[in-house]
């Protein structure tokens, strides 16, 4: 969960599908039967084209990056509980409306601390961070050939100019988030050589 969650940070996230996040994002494209969840699920989407990045959000985004990566440094085996969480999890269960994602982050205390400590809800960071991976699309749609920038959404243009002006900010967080998915990698790795040593006591090797 945790990796999965810091990847919508990253610069290095892989821009597919680029052009369905302009004016549908992947939050509203999802057909559902209730009119209901629909009805949010749009909302949520014009909350994300509506959504201004500033240097004040920025800011409180890096500093949820620095205090997952001392929580991850201070106690390793944190990593373990969000693996087994993922592993436990239903892909068709996953939330698909940004209240969902914020309650499922509320679920995780460690999580919710680093984000609420750094001067932010729990729904703005889902908010914020989604417009930020919805502004990087958009970028990646407008530098390709033949491209009309026009059916971009005013707010959404203005987010891909503000990730071009603080790109210096973006590539410390891109950096920092390197450095959790690295502690992340080693701790798997430290897990798997120590799976791998313990004896077998089953008895299966017994004939």
């Amino acid at each position: 969960m945790l990796a999965r969650l810091t990847r919508t940070l990253t610069v290095a996230t892989a821009l597919t599908a680029a052009a369905a996040a302009l004016s549908t994002p992947a939050l509203a494209q999802k057909k559902t039967a209730s009119k209901r969840t629909d009805a949010t699920a749009q909302a949520d989407a014009r909350a994300m084209e509506r959504y201004r990045l500033t240097p004040a959000v920025l800011a409180k985004l890096a500093r949820v990056q620095d205090n997952m990566y001392a929580m991850l440094k201070a106690d390793p085996s944190l990593v373990k509980k969000y693996a087994k969480q993922k592993d436990e999890s239903n892909e068709e269960d996953e939330p698909q409306t940004i209240d969902a994602m914020a309650k499922k982050l509320d679920e995780v205390p460690e999580l919710k601390r680093a984000i609420t400590r750094s001067g932010i809800t729990t729904r703005e960071y889902m908010l914020a961070s989604l417009a930020m991976f919805q502004a990087m699309m958009a970028s990646a749609v407008m530098e390709m050939p033949g491209a009309d920038k026009s059916k971009i959404p005013a707010t959404v243009s203005a987010n891909v100019a503000f990730l071009k002006a603080h790109k210096a900010e973006m590539d410390r967080m891109n950096a920092r988030n390197l450095e959790i998915q690295k502690l992340t990698k080693q701790q798997e790795e430290s897990e798997d050589a120590d799976a791998e040593q313990e004896p077998d006591t089953s008895g299966g090797g017994l004939r």
